[in-house]
């Protein structure tokens, strides 16, 4: 079977402590792990004798270099990405063993991987085009494979839209339904603190095309919020940015304060105008010297750690600060006390180690609740992602007790709304189990995928 290999790879997350897997030797609680999950895994035979069947299919494979090395290279991601990585397999995995012999042979048959995934996606597409609706699939039929192909695209972007639209719901379900408040979704519903940084920060260095998107969700919940999170996380103030003030004129009014005074501009201030890198380093080390060290505002220019916003003050030392090693702790030292070296180090360091910075974006995080409008960007374990069958029947069966399961409900008269219920208990399960986790290995705001800064140093 053309999934056997991908199931070798799902099969030595049991057998961990195979010879063949050349890893140290297991702590006492490692073993004692094990011991658990192998009595669990003798209550299902079935399960069992599948497990053992892929063990000796995989000592008698001729790629059991390949597969150690996809299964090494998993477990040397991080813990929240291995947990994803390790779920998309699990599905890939179920999704080609339901395909006919015919396309999963075509899979298998492919010459290269961009053929491979060609095919991949070409089924996948005809998948969803049959669950569609009759007047939607009559409609796809009618066109020539170009058009059905863009037309297909755009139906998918906006389903996923409203998925999206409606896990941010979810989160706000108590505003929404218990207290039904009005959501905030134009820029004058705010707080003063975040209209005064939108206008004075953000709005000056948006691109036309940001503008005119963030203008279009104006007065839609939850489009706009979502947007201007989407926006804002482009702009960090602690990092370089070609769309930043060039002249004094131009700077935040908070910022432009020490400067009032000034009968003259310092000529190092004046020398650098006009050039959006020069000037911001200018002004940031004329300010630092000026305030003697105090942070400037919405963690603009930050040239040490003690300039940085709390969350960030405990991402550098508590999550990036664990997993750098001697020289990465150096080059962290010898970039603190200069602008942009402090802030493009941390952003390095960080996605050397695949980690996303939490860098400051918008006032008033824990009131807005910011956090909750990156969707699907939040921790996999908050958005109830498909598990495939056969693992959450082996949890309704093994890892809940009785109480817990009536609890859920599970009925095959309400069957849907039981697997929806029963993928919620699963991934609230393990959500609570990576909470155990040390901090830098937790799913979370944190250690979502990295944040993508399109802007070039230097400009």
């Amino acid at each position: 079977m053309a999934s056997l290999h991908y199931r070798l790879i799902l099969a030595l997350a049991f057998f961990a402590l195979l010879p063949y897997a050349a890893r140290s030797e297991p702590s006492p609680e490692e073993l004692e792990e094990q011991r658990k999950r192998f009595i669990e895994l003798s209550k299902d035979p079935e399960h069992l004798a599948r497990l053992r069947r892929d063990l000796r299919a995989f000592r008698e494979s001729d790629k059991r270099e390949q597969i150690l090395k996809l299964d090494q290279d998993l477990r040397h991601e991080p813990a929240p990405s291995q947990a994803h990585l390790q779920l998309v397999l699990d599905r890939y995995v179920d999704w080609l063993d339901r395909l006919d012999d015919k396309d999963r042979q075509r899979i298998k048959n492919a010459p290269d991987k961009a053929r491979r995934l060609e095919i991949i996606k070409e089924l996948r597409e005809r998948e969803w085009i049959k669950l569609q609706p009759k007047a939607r699939r009559e409609e796809l039929e009618k066109l020539d494979v170009a058009a059905r192909a863009a037309l297909v695209k755009k139906y998918r972007q906006e389903d996923r839209q409203r998925h999206e639209d409606w896990q941010i719901a979810r989160a706000f379900w108590e505003e929404l339904v218990m207290k039904k408040k009005d959501m905030l979704a134009r820029l004058s519903d705010y707080a003063p603190d975040v209209r005064t940084y939108v206008e004075e920060y953000l709005l000056r260095k948006l691109s036309k095309e940001e503008r005119a998107k963030l203008d279009q969700a104006e007065g839609q919940w939850p489009l706009y919020p979502k947007t201007l999170v989407e926006v804002a996380e482009r702009h960090p103030p602690a990092l370089p940015d070609p769309a930043g003030p060039r002249t004094l004129a131009e700077l935040p009014a908070d910022v432009r304060k020490p400067f009032f005074k000034k009968a003259v501009t310092p000529k190092e201030i004046k020398a650098a105008e006009g050039n959006p890198l020069e000037f911001a380093k200018a002004v940031a080390h004329y300010l630092h010297k000026l305030k003697g060290g105090t942070p400037l505002p919405h963690e603009l220019w930050p040239t040490k750690i003690q300039d940085l916003s709390p969350p960030m003050q405990d991402f550098v030392k508590n999550v990036l600060g664990k997993v750098l090693d001697g020289k990465e702790s150096l080059l962290l030292v010898n970039a603190s006390g200069a602008w942009p070296d402090y802030p493009e180090t941390i952003q390095k360091l960080a996605a050397a180690h695949k980690l996303r910075v939490p860098w400051y974006i918008l006032p008033g995080a824990a009131r807005e609740k910011w956090d909750l409008y990156r969707l699907p960007r939040t921790s996999l374990l908050d958005a109830w992602p498909e598990v495939p069958r056969q693992k959450l029947l082996h949890f309704a069966i093994f890892e809940l007790d009785s109480k817990e399961r009536q609890a859920l409900k599970l009925t095959l008269n309400d069957r849907d709304a039981s697997m929806q219920r029963l993928t919620e208990a699963y991934h609230r399960r393990q959500k609570a189990r990576a909470n155990k986790l040390p901090l830098k290995d937790r799913p979370g705001t944190f250690l979502a995928a990295p944040v993508e800064n399109t802007q070039k140093p230097g400009l």
